[in-house]
């Protein structure tokens, strides 16, 4: 982990956001959708497209607070609570497990890195750093 000002801070937003997105993962997705106002969001494969997003945004917030060499750290990780949230949807008798869902998060932790590595790692510093600066001031 990056030699970050507040550390706590960071643990416990990576520890609720985690929760989260376990806690959403739960949730049967047809019963949330069933108002018609939310009809536009339904496309073939949205769920996928959940997946990626959902873990590229999880690489890109914790590639602020990893160096990049030590990324594989945070994305293996992000593979294994993907994984065991598939394991856990396969228990609950409302979801279903699906490999397709392990690959859109694989996918996802690929795009947030590589975001990552192309000037979006370390924002935790910048962020600490302009906050420093704010209360200076």
């Amino acid at each position: 982990m990056l030699n970050l000002r507040y550390t706590s801070f960071w643990l416990l937003a990576n520890f609720l956001i985690l929760i989260l997105v376990f806690c959403l993962s739960l949730i049967s997705f047809p019963s949330f959708f069933d108002n018609q106002d939310f009809n536009f969001l339904w496309f073939y494969g949205v769920d996928k497209f959940l997946h990626l997003i959902t873990f590229m945004f999880l690489s890109v917030w914790l590639s602020g607070q990893f160096r990049k060499n030590s990324y594989w750290k945070p994305a293996i990780f992000l593979l294994i609570f993907g994984l065991f949230i598939e394991i856990i949807q396969h228990k609950i008798n409302y979801r279903t497990a699906d490999l397709y869902d392990l690959f859109a998060n694989t996918l996802g932790v690929i795009f947030g890195f590589l975001i990552g590595l192309a000037g979006l790692g370390g924002w935790c510093l910048r962020a600490e750093s302009q906050i420093t600066r704010s209360l200076s001031d």
